[in-house]
């Protein structure tokens, strides 16, 4: 049931997002007698404060920008234990979904470009990178009028933020290399995000979308822009050159601010060709491990109940925790929980890659190297198999093994029940001779358990991709609901990222007080993510 005013001075009409902190609320403004979005947040049993300071973010940054191309904050406050923002209502279509129903006449794209890039221009003006530009964060009503929304994530550029300069926040379908690399952030990574975009309008796909998360951000890292146009098929001659510059993998090829892409539009002159090679491609920092299967966080502002976002929810600071202690995560496959922080992790090995993506659950046993002697030794993983490595001289009756464990996403390692470490580790596991019982433990998946046997003078190694051991549910609900499956809740929609689940089998309940329950039996297969749509009002 909806409340029947909220803050003394607004009334609910309709609740378009709702999880276990905040609600989006259509409600009417009653002194204005006006529809607004009312965003809230429950401040009583936060996890921590970063998702308040995130909430307040938001509004100090939107109260900055007044531009007809960004939508407005109208007010923001505190009654009782509730913080509020409210922003203009703005009756629209977000661009993922005008795409989807082919309603945007194309001689119209290039004035939504220019609208774009206009809001763009402005909020870099005030020092505010948006950090997840893509087509649900873009407006457009029935006019054609655009305006960019959520900022959720956005970062002032001159003020000391509560996130790490390497901390990766977005949507990896629509990321800057260097925003997955967590390097420090630019207008110019904005502008990447806007190129996939201007090129997703007129070709109606993201070009380095892959068949999953790994994937896209291998495809991101390692763009070739030239090849992309090659590709292309439906792009006109000025929009190739704005993606070739948009989509440098150096940011320093990129233009440095909107003006320029605004500038061709009302001159018509192309931008000239970049110059200089591209760069190496860049091998995948420990934050980006911890991140690689993760994928999204709430979004803030969104008009659709149901619309899809293939590439990932976006991953925001309240997720995921800085990697030294990662007491606790958020998808998105998202994060989001939404953040992962840089520590000064040591680079992954330039193999891992390819061994996890061959395996998703490894272990293999090699010789411990010794203080005095270390030589080179080759690791051959098996298919789950243990393989024996050589005994050091001084005997394995008296020198206990080690265990090293490689785990994407990230995970706490459980060793007979108790808490060692958390992955990425910095040292392998020092433990006893015998048998043990590993569990890796991510609360966004099912638990992982092994037993292996650790022999004195070898490290035993276990490399786990958890995103391939499970299948997903992806949940959409209008207007919400609260998730059970197999009798154990799981949460309320809008769901921050898709539920991993063991194959087989489930039984998914859905509740809302306002309608029967929702109840249905699914099959979930290894690997694969199962959609499941739901709109009560139609029940």
């Amino acid at each position: 049931m909806l409340p029947e005013r909220l803050f003394d001075k607004f009334e609910p009409i309709s609740c378009l997002k709702k999880d276990d902190y905040s609600s989006v609320y259509l409600a009417n403004h009653v002194f204005l007698n006006k529809k607004i979005i009312l965003k809230t947040l429950d401040t009583t049993n936060l996890p921590d404060n970063s998702v308040l300071h995130r909430f307040q973010r938001e509004a100090k940054i939107l109260a900055r920008l007044e531009h007809p191309h960004i939508i407005r904050v109208l007010d923001f406050g505190m009654h009782e234990e509730h913080f509020y923002i409210s922003f203009e209502y703005f009756e629209s279509k977000n661009l993922r979904q005008a795409m989807r129903d082919n309603t945007i006449p194309p001689e119209k794209l290039r004035d939504l470009i220019r609208q774009l890039f206009s809001g763009l221009e402005f909020a870099h003006q005030h020092a505010v990178v948006h950090r997840d530009i893509k087509p649900e964060n873009v407006l457009v009503d029935e006019s054609g009028c655009l305006k960019i929304a959520d900022f959720g994530l956005a970062l002032l550029l001159n003020e000391d933020t509560m996130t790490h300069k390497s901390t990766i926040v977005g949507t990896p379908g629509y990321m800057s290399p260097e925003q997955i690399r967590g390097e420090e952030l630019t207008p110019q990574s904005d502008l990447f995000s806007a190129g996939l975009l201007v090129y997703e309008l007129f070709e109606g796909k993201n070009p380095l979308v892959g068949g999953d998360v790994g994937k896209t951000i291998n495809a991101i890292l390692k763009v070739n822009p030239e090849k992309l146009i090659e590709e292309a098929t439906s792009l006109p001659e000025d929009i190739q050159d704005i993606c070739l510059h948009l989509l440098q993998r150096d940011k320093r090829k990129r233009p440095e601010n909107a003006s320029s892409i605004l500038q061709q539009f009302s001159t018509g002159e192309l931008l000239g060709k970049p110059s200089g090679k591209f760069g190496m491609p860049v091998w995948l920092s420990g934050a980006f491990i911890v991140f690689l299967a993760l994928g999204s966080s709430i979004m803030i502002f969104n008009n659709s109940a149901d619309s899809a976002d293939p590439t990932g929810p976006s991953i925001s600071e309240q997720s995921i925790e800085p990697v030294a202690t990662l007491p606790d995560v958020s998808l998105e496959p998202d994060g989001r929980p939404d953040v992962v922080s840089g520590e000064e992790l040591q680079p992954i090995p330039s193999n891992l890659e390819d061994n996890l993506s061959a395996n998703s659950a490894n272990t293999t046993a090699i010789p411990a190297r010794s203080a005095v002697e270390q030589p080179n030794l080759q690791q051959n993983i098996n298919n789950g198999s243990i393989s024996s490595g050589l005994q050091t001289e001084l005997g394995a009756k008296n020198i206990r093994g080690m265990l090293d464990i490689r785990c994407l996403p990230w995970a706490d390692v459980y060793v007979n029940g108790e808490k060692r470490e958390t992955t990425p580790l910095k040292t392998p596991i020092e433990l006893e001779n015998g048998e043990h019982l590993i569990e890796l433990r991510n609360p966004y998946f099912p638990n992982f358990e092994k037993k292996i046997q650790i022999s004195g003078g070898e490290t035993t190694m276990i490399q786990v991709s958890l995103d391939t051991l499970f299948g997903y549910l992806d949940l959409r609900v209008y207007p919400w609901g609260t998730l059970y499956i197999n009798g154990e809740k799981r949460g309320d929609t809008p769901l921050k990222r898709p539920v991993a689940l063991p194959p087989g089998e489930h039984t998914i309940s859905v509740k809302n007080p306002s309608y029967p329950d929702f109840v249905k039996q699914v099959m979930v297969q290894k690997r694969d993510t199962l959609f499941e749509k739901l709109n009560f009002e139609q029940q």
